[in-house]
């Protein structure tokens, strides 16, 4: 079997891309418009701990709090749920300087 056979390479697809690590320096075409999440980290807040942690795998809905739960609208009907806080931190650079570009709950 020819594994680099073009018939066996996976075709490129022009769906949206969430991660990236190439910019695309303005140039507009494919890849424009891709969110990179290189600099974001997700954190999160335990109130009734008072505590706060990273996870990356919420990146990907494969955080410890979001693995084996079900998600129900109706507080109610989830007895002895636990309340938690996901904050989305990025960090950009300047003057070889690292800064907090944005904050968002």
């Amino acid at each position: 079997m020819d594994l680099l056979n073009n018939d066996n390479l996976k075709k490129k697809t022009g769906g949206f891309n969430i991660l990236s690590g190439d910019s695309t320096s303005g140039h507009g075409g494919y890849g424009a418009g891709v969110m990179n999440l290189d600099n974001v980290s997700p954190i999160f807040v335990d109130p009734a701990e008072g505590e706060a942690f990273v996870d990356m795998g919420a990146l990907h809905a494969r955080s410890a709090v979001e693995k084996r739960i079900k998600f129900l609208p109706d507080k109610e009907k989830v007895p002895n749920g636990k309340l938690y806080w996901l904050v989305w931190v990025t960090i950009q650079y300047k003057d070889s300087k690292p800064y907090y570009a944005g904050v968002a709950g």
